[in-house]
Order: structure tokens, then sequence, then C-alpha cells
């Protein structure tokens, strides 16, 4: 199975030869990258598309696959007959000490999170609260529609990077390939921003000083081998981005396109809703060339065009929220939860600071203690409290030491050499394509910080930002150092680095006593790696488990409370299993509606229920610390 699971790979590859064959001279770079956006709207299609008859099965989907395959290897066939070769890229070592270093250490990174990336499964917190429960409902039911759950979010958040999961989680028959979709992004996202460096006038130097700020960056090694969707975002971001310079820059050989723009928006606006304030930045460029290429008229109606497309990758999604909670995007209690509703000055600084404070602390407590006070201060003579509801979502406002942990990891090194090198840039008066860039770049984290409350666990959010970053830190660099300099700064990345490389919390290559999570995952079991963040929740899962299988249930009932792991309960009982049928028991909430009135569960696992002998007609025989399971024991 997991051979089947290639199967979007090779067609990826495919279309890269492909793109890369029809147009040689645009670059290598640009063929990736479209090559990219080309597989993720393929994979919206083909997923909403065989949704609508429940056929999102293997055989359906490895025929769609191969189909995308066939055409692209069609046009390989026929280039080949009509200029007798197919060109392949390739890959030369650079020549100078600098760069033989950034490349050396970008490819240990690209390799290392590989390989956490397969062993390891998918363990993060929310990857087990909903990211991969709803990818296994949906594999269960051959269809990504809304289904009865208790965790609402299930449903309502955008989808984008978990139709890729599901595409390799139903062909591969298991989670196995599940971390490969954030760290494949990863891989595109760092040929994205060699490419944007590129646009922007960078010589190679500038070029592999951007990849390698971009690739040692502590949240984006963390997110590269996980199911969590923030560098999914960030890919599409960057797709954009080079998409639109492309576009706006006066001597670009030939002008973007569209049709590739409005994909890539389409799919960041498919996977979060924090992609929005940084799609902007492309919006923008692509505006602004497109208008002064193609004239007022023309450059709207490709604008638009653009937008369709965009809003067409969304449609499903939009429809499906629609008509359970009356609204395109989320509920509005989620919305509520997230907006910031202090508008304004106070609400824009407040919110700025807090977000830049995520990725300013420091070994030392002592400097994090004044840089907190400071920010404190700033608040008391704005007359605002630090922890505003109206501003904050979640967390106490605080500036803490760097951490390992994947839902606080900040990325302080990075952020503090960010400044002054913005402040050289713009100190500058005249007025270059790389300084209009970084103003804008700055405007989307203005603009995020605006729009978004803040919360402790939100450097993830930043990633799109941090990214759009560092071809300014990479062609900077390069101007302002010489070679001792440029050697320096790849050293001192790429060892900060090997903390969060090697040593993640919830998933080390190397385990620290008293701080990782577990074993090394060369040591530790999958099963003890998926209960990494919840260990406690082993023994009561693994033994209900039990019990169900040796009662021989295959129809189960699960209750959960909204922070619940219910993955994990996926994983004990056997899933992927086309014998398992698992369905919530909830009432009350907006996916109630949903409920299959014939399910009939022979077992029902039940988080924090009230103390009965029974539960949907169903007797008690376990229980451990908060979970009850309720079973028919019968012949």
């Amino acid at each position: 199975m997991l051979i089947a699971g290639a199967l979007p790979l090779l067609a990826f590859l495919i279309a890269f030869l492909a793109l890369g064959n029809r147009a040689p001279q645009l670059g290598w770079r640009r063929a990736f990258i479209r090559a990219c956006v080309l597989l993720g709207a393929s994979a919206v299609v083909l997923t909403e598309t065989l949704s609508l008859f429940e056929a999102v099965r293997p055989t359906y989907l490895a025929a769609g696959w191969s189909a995308f395959a066939l055409a692209a290897a069609g046009f390989l066939a026929r280039h080949y007959k009509l200029y007798g070769e197919v060109k392949i890229p390739r890959f030369q070592l650079p020549r100078e000490l600098s760069l033989r270093l950034a490349a050396v250490f970008v490819v240990v990174i690209v390799f290392v999170t590989a390989v956490v990336a397969w062993i390891a499964p998918p363990n993060t917190w929310d990857s087990l609260n909903y990211h991969m429960s709803r990818v296994a409902h949906w594999a269960q039911m051959g269809a990504v529609r809304h289904y009865a759950t208790g965790i609402e979010v299930q449903n309502s958040l955008p989808p984008g990077a978990e139709l890729l999961v599901l595409n390799l989680y139903v062909l591969a028959g298991s989670d196995r390939l599940a971390n490969l979709v954030q760290w494949f992004a990863m891989l595109s996202s760092l040929i994205g921003v060699a490419r944007i460096a590129a646009q922007l006038g960078a010589g190679r130097v500038g070029q592999w000083l951007s990849v390698t700020f971009a690739a040692t960056l502590p949240m984006g090694l963390i997110q590269a081998s996980s199911t969590m969707n923030d560098y999914v975002v960030a890919l599409w971001v960057v797709a954009a981005t080079a998409e639109a310079l492309t576009m706006w820059k006066p001597d670009t050989y030939k002008g973007g396109s569209p049709a590739y723009l409005g994909l890539a928006i389409g799919l960041g606006m498919l996977t979060k809703p924090t992609a929005y304030p940084f799609l902007i930045l492309p919006g923008l460029l692509a505006i602004g060339g497109m208008v002064r290429k193609r004239g007022i008229r023309r450059g709207i109606g490709a604008l638009a065009f653009a937008g369709a497309l965009a809003i067409g990758l969304n449609l499903g999604y939009f429809a499906r929220n629609i008509v359970t909670y009356q609204n395109p995007i989320s509920p509005e209690s989620q919305i509520a939860v997230h907006r910031n509703t202090l508008l304004g000055v106070r609400g824009l600084i407040s919110n700025t600071l807090r977000n830049a404070a995520l990725h300013a602390g420091t070994p030392s407590p002592h400097v994090n203690k004044a840089l907190a006070l400071t920010v404190r201060w700033i608040h008391e003579v704005m007359k605002l409290d630090v922890n505003d509801p109206r501003t904050t979502s979640v967390g106490a406002f605080k500036i803490s030491a760097p951490t390992t942990n994947e839902t606080s990891a900040g990325n302080s090194l990075h952020a503090w050499l960010s400044v002054p090198v913005l402040l050289l840039l713009l100190a500058r008066p005249a007025r270059t394509p790389l300084r209009i860039y970084a103003l804008l770049v700055l405007l989307t984290f203005l603009i995020f910080s605006l729009v978004f409350k803040w919360q402790i666990f939100g450097s993830r959010y930043h990633m799109p930002f941090f990214l759009l970053f560092s071809p300014i830190f990479g062609m900077v660099a390069e101007r302002l150092g010489r070679s001792p300099v440029h050697v320096g700064l790849v050293i001192v990345f790429s060892v900060a680095s090997w903390p969060w490389l090697l040593s993640i919390d919830s998933r080390p290559v190397v385990s620290r006593e008293n701080i990782s999570n577990s074993a090394s995952i060369f040591q530790a079991s999958r099963r003890e790696l998926y209960f990494s963040n919840a260990p406690y929740l082993r023994q009561p899962y693994e033994e209900m488990a039990t019990l169900i299988k040796q009662r021989g249930c295959a129809e189960v009932g699960v209750s959960l409370v909204g922070a619940g792991l219910e993955y994990p309960i996926w994983v004990v009982l056997g899933a992927p299993d086309p014998a398992l049928r698992l369905e919530w028991i909830v009432a009350g909430t907006p996916s109630e509606i949903y409920r299959d009135p014939n399910a009939n569960p022979c077992a029902v696992i039940c988080q924090h229920c009230p103390v009965s002998n029974l539960y949907a007609g169903l007797p008690l025989i376990y229980q451990r610390t908060e979970f009850s399971l309720f079973m028919d024991t019968r012949d």
C-alpha cells in the first residue's frame, strides 16, 4: 500500500519535468513551485469530486493520480518527439566555502527532518485532537463532508493541508506518510525562498543565505515533521508571492500567470485563516504589476480570473460551512475567540509588541524579565491591560527562554539578527525593489497583529512572515558582509538549529533527560510515540481497545471533551480498517444534524461521563481516570 502512496509524488515529479521542459528559460525553481501548486489544486479538485460519490477510496484515488501522471508524461513524450530530448535539473555544489557549508547544512536539515517525519507518527496535540481525526473520519466515509462531532473544529476549519494528508492516508492504508506533507512543504518553501531572493536581485551568496535563514527556523524545523499545517500555509504564501513578483518586476522576461497566482492564493485560503494577512503581499504586488503591464482593464480582468480560481477551490469548504454554521469561514463563536476586537492604534501596538515578543526570548531570565517589563510598561502608558481579553485569545503574556516545545518555540536568533538588518535596509533613502518588498512584508505582520488576537501559542502562525523575510536578510547580508562574515552566519544559524533539529520534545532523535517527552524515536515504539504529549492516556486507551477487540465489536461510539485526543482511539482500534466504524455521540452541537440515526454502537468510549451504570443503553464495564467504557457483553 505504501507504493500506492507514492503516486502523488510520481505525478508531481512528472509535472515538474513537464513544466521545466515547457519553458526552460524560466528556470527549474519556477517549474518546481508551479508543480507544487498544480499538485495542491489537483488534490483538492480530485478529492472534492470523488467526495460527491463517497468514492475517496484507494482505487479511485489511484486512478485519479495515475491520470494526472499520464497526462504530464504525454506532454513529455510529445516534447521529446519534437525536440529529441527531455532536460532534467542538475544540482552543482557551489565553489565558495560559505555556500558549500550552507548547501551541506541545508541537505542535512532536509534529510534529518525527513527521517523524523518518516519514523515518528503524528503526535502533536492539535493533530491528535482534530487534524488527523478528521482525516480518519473522511477516510471512513469516503468523503470530506461534515459529520457529527463534539470537536466542531474538525468540521469548520479549512481542510487544505488535511486533504493532502487524506490522499496519502487512503492510498498508503496508514498514517506512515502523513508527516511528509509538512516536510515536503518545507522543502518546497526553501526552493521558493531562493526563487524570491533571485527575483529581488540576490546573487548566489544572497540566495544561499536566504535559504539557510529559512531552513534553520526553530518553528520550521519542528513543523517539518508534524501534521500541523503552518508550513503548508507558508508554502502557498511563498508560491503566490513568487508568482506575483514576476508580475510586479518590470524587467521580468515573461509576466506571471494569473492562473497559478489564483490557485496558490486559493490553496492558502483553504489551509488556514492565518494565511489571509500574508496573502495581501502577493495581492498588492500582482495588482501593481498587472495594471502597469497590461493596463487597468486587462489587468483587472486577469486579476478577476485569479480571484475566481481562488474562490473556486474553496467553494466546497464554504458551502459545507454555510449549511452547518451559516458562515462560510467558521462558526461565529470560533471567530469571536480569535478576532481582535480592539481595533485602532492601541490594539495594533499591543498585539505587534506581544507577537514580536514570542520570538524575543533569550537564555537569560534577567533579559527576558526586562523585556517583559518593558512591554508591560508600554501597556501601562497606553492604559491597557497586557492581557486584555479584547486582544488576547489564549494564555497570559510572558517572555520565556528558547524551548524545543512544538507549541511555543520561537525564532529568537533569527528575530534578533533581523533587527539590525532591517534597520540598515530601511535607513537607505533609495526606493529599491528590495526596500519596497521589505515594507510590504512588514505590513503583513502589522495586519496580522491588527486582525487576530494574541495567544501564547501563536509563534507558529508567523511562519509565512519569517519565510517572506528570509530573502531580505540574505540580500542585506550579502551586500554588507564578506566571505568570513557569510561563513560565520552559516555556521551560527546551522549550529544553533541543532536542538530543534535533533531534540523536539515529543519526537527527539536525541532524547534529553527531564526535557524530552519520550525516548529517542529510534528507541521508542511507534505506539509509544503517539502518546508522547499525553502518556497518561496510553493505558486506558489500550485497555479499552483490547476489551472492544476481544468482544469483536466493530461499531464504536465516542464522547470526548472538546480538547480530547480522538485520533489515538482510531490508532489503538486498528484504523484504517474497512470493518471499523467510529461515530460520535453528541447532542446540542451544530453538527448533531449529521448523526446517523441508524448507528447502533456495541461499545461507547466516554470521557468525563456522569457516574452511571448505563450509557446509550449499554452497561459500564470499565473505568479508569476520566474514561469509561460502556459495552454490550452479551454473546
